[in-house]
C-alpha cells in the first residue's frame, strides 16, 4: 500500500467557480420531502449525504487545521490506480449504440471536455432512432435537466473533499500514469462533475420521453447516461471512486427532484444503468467480488441500498 497521509488538498478553486456556488447554493428543483424551512433541510440533506461520502469513500478537508478528517485510504487508491491503468484503452473502444457507423468514446470525452458541455451534441451516433424533433433539442433537453436537478451541488461537494485529481497524486508518489489533456478538470476530483450530471440528464430525459419512445432507444439512453462518466475514468482525468461517488449522489437526490409519480421508474432507469450499462461500475463490482476486504465494498453496499436493490 502506498503512503498518504502527506497527500496534498487539491487547493483553492477559482472565482468563477465560487460565484457559481454562492449564486446557486441549493438546486432549482430541489425540494424537502417533510414540511419546514427549504434552506434548512438543504442544509441538512447536504450535511448528511456529505458525513456518508466521507465514511464510505473520501475523508473531507478542514482548511482551518490543514488536515483530513481522517487519513485518506492507501487501498482505494491503489485499487483506483490499477482499474484507472486497466480502463485507458476502453477510450479507444466504440460507444454501445445502435448506429451502422462506429464511434470511439474519445471523440465524444473530446466533445464533452468543453465549457458547454455538449452532452448528446449529434446524438444519432448513439441512436439514429430516436425520433428526430427529440433529436434536435436533445442537448437542451439534457442540459436543463441536469441544471437544474443539480445546481451547484458537485462544486460545493469538490470544495469540502478537496480531492487531488490522478495527475497530481502520481506526480507525488511516483507512479506511472497516463492521462489526456482535460479542459474542465481544474476544479476537485471528488465528485465527478460529469457523472453526476450525466445520471441526472439521463434520468431527466427518460422520465420526459422514455415512455413514448421504444425499448431500444431507452436502452441505448440507458448507456449514454453512464457513458459520460466512464469516459472521465477512461482518461485518467477522475478516478473509479469519484464516479461511486456520484451515483450515490445521483440516487439520495432523486427523491428530491423527481416528482413522487416518476420516483420509481426514474430510480429503476438509473440503477439498471448504472449495474448494467457501466463499465466502471462492471469493474468496481469484479474487484468487491474478488477480493473481501476491497475498498470499494461499503460504497457498492450504500449504492445498492439507495437503488432499492437487494441482492
Amino acid at each position: 500500500m502506498t503512503n498518504t497521509q502527506q497527500l496534498p488538498p487539491w487547493g483553492h478553486m477559482d472565482a468563477l467557480v465560487q460565484g457559481l456556488m454562492q449564486s446557486r447554493p441549493i438546486p432549482e428543483a430541489w425540494r424537502p420531502i417533510t414540511a419546514g424551512n427549504t434552506e434548512q433541510q438543504w442544509q441538512l440533506w447536504r450535511d448528511s449525504l456529505i458525513q456518508d461520502l466521507d465514511s464510505l469513500l473520501w475523508p473531507t478537508y478542514d482548511p482551518q487545521r490543514q488536515a483530513w478528517s481522517r487519513p485518506p485510504s492507501s487501498a482505494l487508491m491503489d485499487a483506483d490506480f490499477e482499474l484507472m491503468d486497466s480502463l485507458k484503452r476502453q477510450l479507444d473502444e466504440p460507444i454501445r449504440g445502435r448506429a451502422a457507423v462506429e464511434t470511439k468514446h474519445r471523440v465524444f470525452f473530446d466533445e464533452e471536455d468543453d465549457d458547454y458541455l455538449l452532452f448528446g451534441h449529434k446524438y444519432e451516433r448513439y441512436d439514429p432512432g430516436l425520433p428526430q424533433y427529440l433529436r434536435d433539442g436533445l442537448t437542451q433537453i439534457l442540459w436543463n435537466g441536469y441544471d437544474r436537478k443539480l445546481g451547484s451541488l458537485h462544486l460545493q461537494l469538490k470544495q469540502v473533499f478537496q480531492r487531488p485529481r490522478a495527475y497530481q497524486v502520481a506526480f507525488i508518489q511516483k507512479r506511472n500514469f497516463e492521462h489526456l489533456r482535460s479542459r474542465l478538470a481544474a476544479t476537485p476530483s471528488l465528485v465527478s462533475g460529469h457523472c453526476l450530471q450525466g445520471c441526472m440528464a439521463g434520468v431527466s430525459a427518460y422520465v420526459l420521453f422514455g415512455t413514448s419512445v421504444d425499448f431500444a432507444s431507452v436502452e441505448v439512453l440507458r448507456q449514454f447516461t453512464v457513458d459520460v462518466g466512464d469516459r472521465r475514468v477512461f482518461a485518467g482525468v477522475h478516478y473509479p471512486s469519484d464516479n461511486l461517488a456520484s451515483w450515490y449522489t445521483a440516487l439520495k437526490l432523486l427523491p428530491h427532484v423527481v416528482d413522487h409519480a416518476a420516483l420509481s421508474p426514474a430510480r429503476s432507469f438509473l440503477w439498471e444503468a448504472i449495474s448494467s450499462h457501466s463499465v466502471v461500475y462492471r469493474e468496481v463490482r469484479a474487484h468487491v467480488d474478488a477480493d473481501a476486504k476491497s475498498p470499494y465494498k461499503e460504497a457498492v453496499a450504500a449504492i445498492e441500498e439507495a437503488a432499492g436493490h437487494r441482492p
